[in-house]
């Protein structure tokens, strides 16, 4: 009997276990009823704000004036500025990303070398108020290449920024 009574209590053991491993499956897996809890749907994303549009950034060259040079280079001088002139528009884009209102003239002052490098360059007028941008121009004017002065040379760049 004490057999009988140990293989009746095995089958009961191993009935029992696949009901256990299908408890265990989650609803959308088994058959389910109509008594489990359905999952919750993800609640719908929020919408992404449309970035605002970018502004675009205008520059105009003022009258540029240099000193210590030939009177014959002044287009090349001219053309040196003008060459870089995107450079210039960058920082400008580049400030309006985090303040939409930088506008206003700058002026900077370039000392050119023998060679045509510039030797400094300070900014002489700073009317937009924006001293990132205002750094940045300055390391864009050190990248300026001017013709040689006949002696030390100075050139000031008025730069007007607007947007459009």
């Amino acid at each position: 009997m004490r057999s009988l009574l140990h293989h009746a209590l095995v089958a009961l053991l191993l009935l029992a276990q696949p009901a256990a491993a299908e408890e265990e499956k989650p609803a959308d897996e088994g058959e389910g009823s109509e008594l489990e809890p359905k999952p919750k749907p993800d609640p719908e994303p929020k919408p992404v704000p449309k970035p605002k549009a970018d502004l675009k950034s205008k520059l105009t060259l003022g009258a540029i004036t240099h000193t210590g040079f030939s009177a014959g280079l002044d287009s090349r001088i001219v053309d040196a500025v003008r060459k870089r002139q995107r450079y210039f528009r960058n920082c400008h884009e580049k400030a309006l990303k985090t303040a939409p209102s930088t506008t206003g003239k700058v002026v900077l002052r370039v000392d050119v070398g023998s060679r045509g490098h510039p030797l400094t360059v300070e900014l002489t007028k700073d009317g937009t108020g924006n001293a990132d941008m205002s750094s940045c121009l300055v390391q864009r004017a050190r990248r300026l290449d001017f013709p040689p002065p006949d002696r030390k040379g100075q050139v000031t760049i008025p730069l007007v920024f607007t947007v459009e």
